[in-house]
């Protein structure tokens, strides 16, 4: 039975509507079962990540980082993530920051919309709340900005 519909993708039922999103000539493998080496890799992965995924499908670089989560990943520094905040972290600190910015990337020039700029810390050190050490980035640059630290680091320094 082909599973096609007039467009050529795949469904479920070979009826219209209920679509897998597979185009004409992409190989299926519909009820392929995992070789028990595969299975055992997967399992590998899952114990030495508990943690849950960090990145998630669609974000950038999602599959370069397919299994790296917690310490595998590239960009652990330790859990710092975690830390908190200073008390000086408030939403009144950030709007003056974006506004001092013109609500504006920094890195990209993009204009702000309906969702609000992240607020970056230059130096990466989150105790360091000086305007000084501050800029404004959007949701695009900001990841970009977790990769070789120093250069950021020298690149925003530069900058002012």
């Amino acid at each position: 039975m082909d599973l096609r519909n007039k467009k050529g993708q795949f469904t479920s039922n070979g009826l219209k509507g209920n679509t897998f999103g597979f185009q004409k000539g992409h190989k299926v493998h519909l009820g392929k079962k995992h070789s028990r080496k595969t299975k055992k890799k997967m399992s590998l992965i899952k114990k030495l990540n508990p943690s849950p995924t960090q990145f998630k499908k669609g974000h950038i670089g999602y599959k370069a980082m397919l299994g790296k989560t917690g310490e595998l990943c590239p960009a652990w520094k330790g859990g710092k993530s975690f830390e908190p905040y200073t008390t000086n972290w408030t939403k009144t600190l950030k709007r003056s920051i974006r506004e001092r910015d013109h609500y504006t990337c920094q890195l990209c020039g993009r204009q702000q919309e309906d969702i609000a700029f992240s607020v970056h810390h230059i130096d990466y050190n989150k105790d360091n709340c000086n305007p000084k050490n501050l800029i404004t980035l959007c949701r695009s640059c900001h990841p970009k900005t977790n990769y070789n630290r120093d250069y950021w680091i020298k690149y925003f320094n530069d900058e002012k």
